[in-house]
């Protein structure tokens, strides 16, 4: 907008006109002169001339006040320019005088209204549309909708939830425009999109040293002169699944692509996902789960709802991807809905959309998944976090309450920081963080991150990691390889107890358990540097005899020797050892704490181990290959003065008695 429109725009507001009460007069009965004149204004509105337009305008309606077409195109002008204001002023005046010649006039002050915050009176401009019965089929149905989000926004803004959002600091927010933040598990690394000064996208990475966000670098091994964007990250940092617009060899107009890190720190050059997940359409503003198994993303492919919708893929075995899945009516609208997030818990899901109910534009949602794997009802997350302008995309760390997003922040009007229209004001868009209100929290997580290695040579081992959810029947959670490091990070939702699996071909296994299901609150992660005991040979047997290996996913009810059925799935990995290696044979060992008397302690250790060596032999074990002791509490490894100690105490655990190669 120019100086001179701006200063035409400041006169105007010194000047009034009037219609009277005399007829009004149309384009189609005003003077051939002033009809010429009419379409000249016309003109320069359409070429954007809106100074030349104006001073056309303020003559024509000086000369002939009574020429209806040319206050309605006056007030056009006033609402491009966005003097709402002005706008409304015209449009009413043509309203008091011809009320139905154009009923989008109604429409028009209504939509001025809105803008100006003033949502009673919108709304009884938009229902006085409506109710003429006149207008368009698509119009009406636009206002219709219009009229939804108002009366929302009214009830929403007498409910206002929690809302204070804190800019980033200058490592990471610039004059140039950031936006599009995701996180690693562990918070330790947030990467970004940084619009260029020439008006690409690249991005950025900042990385978190003692609790201080360092300044942000390029991400100069992805950053290409087409535009890079919309990224997700895993849960480890190590894959980045990111959107390409416009790329030679692509399959729409924009594609997903992915790349991993190499163990020098650099990134493998970025791949098309391909087939099934990209299409002729178009593919964008992905959100990977934090097990690395679902790809939650956005697309207008045929077979939608309509615009844009939100779809999940499923990583198959052979590491392709499935067939997407459309997320059906409760998440999808005839409208866009697009930017998925899925929380760590894996139920929770963060989402944009102009479909549902809300305060206009696009608001932002959540919605959490049913026991059946159903989508529940999607939620407003409320004014002021949505506002009038359209909200960005959301990210929400494992803590289930710390959120992300990018908006212009526009002079500490919380509703306004949260929004990310180009729009509002010409501003650039910054990083945010905010509490999320109570009843929008996903469940909290935790992570664990994992160091495998070789306990004789010190050397990493890509072993298999497996977590067990054991209050879900034993279903995996997380299993996967690990890294040319040996490392792994893995998530772990509060409120379960999970099991921890590690084996690798040619050791013993390692296991563990995380008891997680009374904890409800933010957990400290858990860190392991778990050292493998290779497969003994027989000079090697007295060593291996010294190093037992702990089954502490073996479960007994207190005072009883009968096995949970929780044990079941440590005892099966034991059981699957002792057949890959037919050499082995082990002793089972019980251990217990010194609650109760010496006698009893040792009984019930006998019976417990004697009772994992019964199952292994209904599993085809040969018993010749078994034997089993009981130690009842003389050989605790830990004190037996706290609960932790006494539970550390009573395990149950094998070593390697014999091998016969």
């Amino acid at each position: 907008m120019t100086r001179n429109f701006l200063f035409l725009l400041l006169l105007s507001c010194l000047s009034t006109a009037v219609l009277s009460a005399q007829s009004y007069v149309t384009k189609d009965k005003v003077g051939k002169k002033k009809l010429k004149r009419y379409e000249q204004a016309r003109a320069y509105v359409q070429e954007e001339q809106w100074g030349k337009a104006l001073s056309l305008l303020w003559e024509l309606t000086e000369d002939e006040p009574f020429f209806v077409d040319a206050w309605l195109l006056l007030g056009d002008v006033y609402y491009d320019g966005r003097n709402l204001a002005k706008a409304e002023e015209t449009y009413e005046r043509v309203l008091k005088e011809a009320p139905g010649y154009r009923v989008i006039t109604w429409y028009k002050v209504a939509i001025c209204e809105w803008r100006q915050g003033k949502e009673t009176e919108a709304i009884d401009h938009l229902q006085m549309y409506l109710n003429t019965g006149r207008g368009g089929e698509l119009q009406r149905k636009k206002a219709a909708k219009e009229l939804e989000q108002l009366r929302f926004s009214v009830e929403a803004k007498k409910h206002p939830v929690p809302f204070e959002p804190r800019k980033l600091g200058p490592e990471i927010n610039t004059e140039s425009a950031e936006y599009s933040p995701v996180l690693t598990a562990d918070g330790e690394l947030l990467l970004f999109v940084r619009r260029t000064e020439k008006g690409g996208e690249d991005f950025y990475v900042c990385r978190k040293v003692k609790d201080e966000w360092q300044d942000a670098e390029p991400l100069f091994q992805l950053n290409t002169l087409l535009n890079e964007g919309a990224p997700t990250i895993s849960a480890d940092g190590k894959s980045i699944i990111f959107t390409i617009c416009n790329r030679k060899g692509g399959y729409g107009s924009c594609d997903l692509y992915f790349t991993r890190q190499l163990a020098t720190g650099g990134w493998t050059p970025p791949e098309n996902l391909g087939q099934p997940i990209n299409t002729a359409a178009w593919e964008s503003l992905p959100s990977l789960s934090a097990d690395g198994k679902l790809l939650y993303f956005a697309s207008n492919r045929e077979g939608g709802l309509g615009g844009k919708d939100i779809w999940v893929s499923k990583r198959l075995r052979n590491g392709k991807w499935s067939k997407p899945k459309n997320l059906g009516p409760n998440i999808n609208t005839p409208d866009d809905d697009e930017a998925p997030f899925i929380h760590a818990d894996g139920k929770t899901l963060y989402f944009m959309s102009k479909g549902h109910p809300g305060m206009g534009g696009s608001d932002i949602y959540y919605s959490r998944k049913q026991e059946d794997g159903s989508w529940g009802v999607a939620v407003n997350m409320g004014y002021p976090i949505n506002g009038p302008g359209s909200e960005g995309a959301l990210f929400v760390a494992p803590d289930g309450r710390t959120a992300f997003f990018a908006g212009t922040g526009a002079d500490g009007d919380p509703a306004e920081a949260s929004s990310f229209d180009s729009e509002r004001g010409g501003r650039t868009t910054d990083i945010y963080t905010f509490q999320l209100p109570e009843e929008a929290r996903a469940h909290p997580a935790t992570y664990a991150k994992i160091a495998v290695y070789d306990k004789e040579t010190g050397s990493p081992l890509r072993a298999v990691v497996g977590i067990r959810d054991l209050k879900k029947k034993g279903r995996y959670v997380w299993r996967a390889q690990a890294d040319s490091e040996g490392e792994m990070l893995c998530l772990l939702p509060l409120g379960s107890d999970y099991s921890l699996e590690i084996y690798q071909s040619g050791y013993l296994f390692y296991s563990d358990h995380f008891a997680l299901s009374e904890v409800h609150s933010l957990a400290e992660p858990f860190y392991l540097s778990v050292g493998l005991i290779p497969l003994p040979k027989e000079e090697d047997l007295a060593k291996a005899v010294e190093e037992p290996v702990v089954l502490r996913n073996v479960f007994f009810d207190s005072g009883s020797a009968e096995l949970r059925e929780e044990s079941h799935y440590e005892l099966d990995r034991l059981a699957r050892l002792l057949k890959e290696n037919y050499q082995l044979k082990i002793e089972i060992r019980g251990h217990t704490d010194e609650v109760g008397t010496e006698a009893d302690n040792l009984d019930l250790s006998r019976r417990r181990a004697k009772a994992v060596l019964d199952y292994l032999v209904a599993k085809g074990i040969d018993p010749a290959r078994l034997s089993s002791r009981g130690f009842g509490e003389s050989q605790p490894i830990a004190l037996n003065d706290t609960p932790e100690g006494r539970q550390l105490n009573r395990r149950t655990e094998f070593v390697v008695t014999g091998v016969s190669y």
